[in-house]
């Protein structure tokens, strides 16, 4: 399955779990680990009112993809195993 297929279901643990099997994605995956697992975000050389812009959007990207998990998987740790 295309990477994207997972995204497309709102399906992250899939494509985290794809992207750890394949080699090519080596270099973000990291950065969804941080993100999706971690809860740990990004930040940038930019001003204060603007990182806090985009911590706001990465927080609701996250909590957008839980809620598309719980609802397939309830009772079940969407990030986790």
């Amino acid at each position: 399955m295309h990477i994207s297929q997972y995204f497309l279901r709102g399906d992250v643990r899939g494509a985290i779990a794809h992207m750890r099997a394949h080699e090519e994605f080596r270099d973000v995956l990291p950065a969804y680990l941080a993100i999706f697992e971690n809860c740990e975000y990004r930040t940038y050389g930019i001003p204060a009112p603007l990182n806090d812009i985009l911590r706001l959007y990465q927080i609701y990207f996250r909590d957008t993809f839980s809620a598309a998990c719980r609802r397939r998987r309830p009772r079940t740790n969407c990030w986790r195993g």
